[in-house]
């Protein structure tokens, strides 16, 4: 396999700077017989999303029962990004979504949660952040959020809980059953 990270930074395609084609036409033109490799790599690349974590929609599931506001703050590539976003129905799910690669900043960058906040109208002292990131939620909590970790779907329905954000985390488990099972409840698949 070609390693392209001479090409372009590590955070490039989350800056936005480097989007897909901009790697392609960037290439050295002795490089150019990599293209159709490359170019096959940014179409199959969401190859490499897994899937959902069934217990984490499941407690975003929940969340969207009680009402409360839910955003989206990722540092994906807007390109890459948008590719997937098709494939899992609960991104649809947000009342705003920030994309780092639309934004040209990253987190743990103190300007975008100033973003976030000035754009959908969040009070930072009322909302909460997570990610699984620690130096993510720490730059939130100065910015005034409330920051939660994620290490777990378990930890997170407890640290939610905590919060009064979810009533029961044990319910998550039920709402799980019925977020996995398609129509029916036939999970044969």
């Amino acid at each position: 396999m070609t390693d392209y990270s001479a090409y372009f930074g590590e955070s490039d395609f989350q800056h936005g700077e480097v989007p897909a084609i901009g790697v392609l036409l960037n290439l050295a033109p002795d490089h150019l017989d990599r293209y159709a490799s490359l170019d096959r790599y940014f179409d199959e690349w969401h190859r490499t999303v897994a899937g959902p974590i069934d217990d984490v929609v499941a407690i975003l599931t929940e969340l969207r029962q009680t009402q409360v506001g839910l955003y989206a703050l990722s540092n994906w590539s807007g390109d890459l990004f948008r590719r997937n976003q098709a494939r899992f129905a609960f991104l649809d799910w947000f009342d705003g979504m920030m994309i780092s690669g639309e934004e040209r900043v990253i987190k743990p960058d103190p300007r975008i949660y100033r973003l976030l906040a000035e754009r959908f109208d969040i009070d930072p002292a009322t909302a909460v952040f997570i990610d699984d990131r620690e130096d993510n939620v720490d730059a939130a909590r100065e910015g005034g959020f409330t920051g939660v970790v994620f290490t777990s779907a378990g930890q997170l329905g407890r640290d939610l809980a905590e919060l009064d954000l979810l009533e029961d985390p044990a319910n998550v488990s039920r709402v799980r059953a019925s977020v996995s099972e398609p129509a029916g409840g036939d999970s044969a698949g």
